[in-house]
């Protein structure tokens, strides 16, 4: 007497790959896939039948699609992400440099004030001299220098543009 032997296909999760990119002007692309769920181990490579990828050009997001099947595995497929950022502007950049550098030096001067230092009015004032047309038009970092006086517990603060 014969008998028969079923070997049912076991479950598995695939899921493709994510990304982020910034925006480049050039098409982008992700593909590759992770697996969990596989028996024996046995890793993604024996899921020959399966791919994942994805592509876009602009900002924005893009699905990663994963698809294909396998004898051995019943297979639930999970999508990606690709994620194009925009670009920083120059003008962003140098913003988020000089608020910084004016977040540090208060940070400094409010430390000064702490041990009894007197500091100079003029600090915050130069901080608020960095105007958006100036950073627009190509200066985009804040030096920041500082004196002390220890004998008169004076303290002066320059704040300059480059």
């Amino acid at each position: 007497n014969n008998g028969s032997l079923a070997i049912a296909k076991a479950n598995a999760i695939v899921t493709a790959n994510s990304a982020s990119k910034t925006y480049s002007g050039a098409t982008q692309s992700v593909s590759g896939f992770t697996a969990s769920g596989l028996v024996g181990g046995e890793t993604a490579a024996v899921l020959t039948g399966v791919s994942a990828s994805g592509s876009g050009k602009n900002a924005g997001n893009y699905s990663v699609v994963a698809a294909g099947t396998d004898s051995n595995y019943n297979l639930t497929l999970n999508s990606g992400t690709l994620a194009i950022a925009k670009v920083i502007s120059d003008a962003t950049a140098a913003t988020a440099k000089a608020t910084a550098a004016a977040t540090a030096v208060a940070n400094w001067i409010a430390d000064m004030k702490n041990v009894g230092l007197t500091v100079a009015a003029n600090a915050s004032a130069s901080l608020a001299a960095v105007s958006s047309r100036e950073r627009l038009a190509g200066k985009n970092s804040l030096e920041a220098s500082v004196a002390v006086n220890t004998s008169s517990n004076e303290k002066s603060s320059n704040v300059a543009q480059n």
